[in-house]
């Protein structure tokens, strides 16, 4: 009799846990739906992950492939590359023009038939503006200068959030792995070993309860491990630049060699 009322108190544990993950549940779902601007009456349907595929890349690629790819990267390398051409036009304000024309003057009436050659050069500058066109070349500099410091900050910014997102996602794949093949097995063999005590008397029913709740506890913990490296997975993708890391082309041992 004890171990029947120990059961039904162990029931209403458990529904008393379900009515809070369906609560959990609900607001996922409406989030989801506000996300991908869906009515909130429209189902979502039975959500399911495929098995765990590990990532194949290193980090030296994935850092390789996010200094030529990454949006955040692109924009501040042109921003570079513009400065530069800001350099050199403002250096360009030193340089005197040089025009040179050749015309023919033709009078039939006065039998003028012949040809001038003209030649000048214009100084973009004088000496009481000079200082001008220094203080633009200058500007111009500084406004180089910084672009690159920019663009520098930014390489450095974008490989530190990937060095870290890898190294959690390595961590977290560790342990879904971990989870998965050994925790998880081994602790239902250890329910159902417990469960074969009981029936022959060996064992009381609160150590089979107990490794009732550690399984169940486990497989949460495996389930949560799982969400922490998809979610991981997503930052690094995001840190990358690309929508999936299967994105990233592939090079075979043959081009490596």
């Amino acid at each position: 009799q004890q171990d029947v009322l120990k059961t039904n108190i162990e029931i209403s544990k458990l529904k008393t846990r379900e009515a809070s993950f369906l609560q959990e549940i609900v607001g996922a779902e409406s989030m989801m739906r506000a996300i991908l601007n869906r009515p909130q009456t429209e189902p979502i349907g039975i959500l399911e992950y495929d098995s765990l595929s590990p990532v194949e890349h290193s980090v030296d690629k994935l850092l390789a492939f996010a200094r030529t790819s990454r949006p955040m990267v692109i924009h501040d390398s042109l921003g570079v590359t513009e400065g530069e051409l800001m350099v050199s036009m403002s250096k360009q304000e030193y340089l005197p023009d040089f025009r040179v024309s050749l015309e023919r003057v033709t009078m039939p009436v006065m039998g003028i038939n012949s040809w001038s050659v003209t030649a000048g050069i214009t100084i973009p500058f004088a000496p009481w503006s000079l200082s001008k066109a220094s203080a633009r070349v200058q500007e111009a500099e500084a406004e180089h200068s910084m672009r690159e410091s920019m663009y520098r900050a930014t390489q450095n910014m974008v490989e530190a959030q990937i060095r870290e997102a890898y190294a959690r996602v390595m961590s977290f794949e560790t342990q879904v792995i971990t989870f998965e093949r050994a925790i998880v097995p081994q602790s239902y063999q250890s329910l159902l070993s417990a469960l074969t005590e009981y029936q022959t008397g060996r064992t009381s029913y609160l150590m089979l309860i107990d490794g009732f709740r550690m399984y169940h506890e486990l497989k949460m913990d495996a389930v949560m491990a799982r969400m922490q490296y998809e979610q991981s997975l997503a930052s690094l993708e995001r840190q990358v630049g690309v929508v999936t890391l299967n994105a990233i082309p592939r090079i075979s041992k043959e081009n490596q060699q």
